[in-house]
């Protein structure tokens, strides 16, 4: 019978688990871990999510083969009856010997560049897939446009009309003007690392260790207390590269109210159509809220938040 994992344990192999590479026992073991621990369980989902989206993605970004590289790697294939080590097209003497010539041909193969160095076929086709995977993938990683949603259920009435609208109004009025945001008696953080902890501090409760929205294309702009959507709860902003990501507000309080939100599970109260989208969700005995400028923009900020965490 397969031991109970602990959660020294499971820290480290949640992620192996939704990468499908653990064997059958501890697949066994992590399990009936999570379903013992609801969170667990969610990280897992969480992870292998975003496993699949980032697999979709690479699939719909990856161009069809240039027939230019289809045509050198064919040529790397074939060999040459002559001198396997060099293409047929390398210049010879009229004795038949190959003459000696740093410079090749401006249309010779890849071959010509690989087995000069010593590389075997197996190695050079390798080495130009992986190439080219590699740049595909950096090419998707640089684009904080690339979005896959997720999944949300909506709703239009879990958040009053009056206080969307004043979070609405807020959010814009604070990202026009920094200064209209409010002050704690000592000063406000000025980084995201400091800005977790403070307002864990201030309200009584951890929230998200990382809050950073780099990988969403939001950079940390201020954060503060703010009396929406409760009378102690905190406002954090950011600002996004260009107009399409526009900017972002993250509003979070203690969960002291009978919202019916379930755990990590986002309701999207203001959808694609509205010019300021809004998500809420609860994670740990704290209630979120991110309003923005654009559908996926709050969208890939929440799935940072909870990447973040994982």
């Amino acid at each position: 019978m397969a031991q109970p994992m602990n959660e020294k344990e499971a820290k480290r192999y949640l992620a192996a688990f939704a990468d499908g590479e653990l064997d059958i026992e501890q697949n066994l073991r992590v399990l009936a871990y999570v379903n013992m621990d609801r969170a667990a369980a969610t990280r897992v989902a969480h992870q292998q999510q975003l496993r699949e989206w980032t697999g979709r993605a690479m699939r719909e970004m990856t161009p069809a083969m240039p027939a230019w590289l289809v045509e050198q790697l064919g040529r790397i294939g074939e060999s040459d009856a002559a001198d396997p080590g060099y293409p047929r097209d390398v210049p010879r003497s009229s004795s038949g010997v190959q003459e000696q010539n740093d410079t090749p041909p401006g249309n010779f193969p890849l071959d010509y560049f690989f087995r000069g160095r010593g590389w075997s076929r197996g190695w050079a086709v390798a080495a130009v897939l992986a190439l080219c995977a590699l740049t595909i993938f950096a090419s998707y990683l640089r684009s904080p446009g690339v979005f896959h949603p997720i999944n949300t259920t909506t709703s239009t009435t879990l958040v009053s009309d009056s206080l969307v609208e004043a979070m609405i109004q807020r959010h814009r009025a604070c990202i026009e003007s920094l200064d209209r945001l409010h002050s704690y008696p000592d000063g406000n953080p000025l980084t995201i690392e400091d800005a977790s902890l403070r307002i864990g501090e201030e309200l009584g409760r951890p929230v998200y260790a990382n809050m950073a929205l780099d990988g969403a294309g939001y950079q940390f702009v201020k954060a503060g207390p703010c009396s929406l959507p409760g009378p102690h709860a905190a406002h954090v902003m950011y600002r996004g590269g260009d107009a399409r990501t526009g900017s972002l507000s993250l509003w979070m309080c203690a969960d002291d109210r009978p919202w019916p939100l379930s755990d990590d599970q986002p309701v999207t109260v203001r959808g694609e159509g509205s010019p300021h989208p809004i998500l809420a969700w609860r994670h740990q005995g704290m209630l979120y809220f991110l309003v923005g400028d654009s559908y996926p923009g709050v969208q890939r900020a929440y799935q940072a938040l909870c990447a973040g965490c994982s």
